[in-house]
């Protein structure tokens, strides 16, 4: 079942650290203004309340005024929330490029519709990305107090969507070879596991994603992050070590 070209376990492993170093900008440096202007989002999922603020008036509820004094609580989240978009550049080349390949594997595999899913999943990914930079455009243009032309939400939404909608497709892959790909040496079940744990998670995060984007449940979007996309990577990490 080792259908992964090398670098997939390279470019996974530089998303997790980055990841990290995000969720540690996340919990320790990005202090929320009000914390029940996070529309059901725990203080800690900050960066995702912002992507998707409603208006001006929703996001500087969220993060406070540019004109808080320096080394105020206020002036160090925004900082640091400045600081957080300029990485997720590189973040999003990473998850782009980790999904591209995952889209690529399963464009070349024979079951029925792998191509068209891999193709869409491609395209859905490429689509997240553009939404991606242009809501980190916006963030930090809102962060120096630009008024806005649009809603950061107009640029997180379709981003998230298409985002999830590229983890349910590709999870179709992981549920299929879970099933029908023959065991491989000794660990070949322990590898058809972490492929069905990965699939099933890709595919609860999605589905849950999804909903959350259609019903405009930011709620739904943090957890389908937290709960479904990010174990997801952990068990892809744990599976493809195994079949290096």
């Amino acid at each position: 079942m080792n259908a992964f070209p090398g670098q997939a376990l390279t470019v996974l492993v530089a998303f997790l650290l980055l990841s990290l170093v995000m969720v540690g900008i996340a919990y320790w440096r990005l202090k929320p203004a009000r914390a029940d202007a996070l529309h059901g989002l725990k203080p800690s999922q900050l960066g995702i309340a912002v992507e998707l603020a409603r208006s001006q008036s929703d996001f500087l509820q969220m993060v406070g005024s540019p004109g808080a004094g320096s080394g105020s609580p206020v002036a160090s989240t925004r900082s640091w929330l400045g600081r957080q978009q300029y990485l997720d550049f590189l973040y999003i080349a990473l998850y782009v490029v980790l999904f591209w390949i995952l889209g690529g594997v399963e464009m070349s595999e024979g079951f029925s519709g792998a191509f068209l899913l891999g193709v869409a999943a491609r395209a859905a990914i490429v689509l997240a990305g553009g939404f991606d930079v242009i809501e980190d455009v916006a963030i930090l243009r809102a962060l120096r107090g630009n008024p806005f032309t649009q809603a950061i939400r107009t640029f997180g939404l379709p981003k998230w969507g298409f985002f999830f909608l590229a983890a349910l497709l590709v999870s179709a892959w992981f549920l299929y070879f879970c099933l029908h790909s023959p065991a491989v040496g000794g660990a070949g079940g322990v590898n058809r596991a972490l492929a069905g744990l990965t699939g099933l998670l890709l595919a609860a995060g999605g589905c849950l994603g999804l909903a959350g984007v259609i019903r405009g449940k930011d709620v739904f979007i943090g957890l389908a992050a937290t709960y479904g996309i990010a174990p997801a990577m952990l068990t892809l990490l744990s599976l493809l070590i195994l079949l290096r």
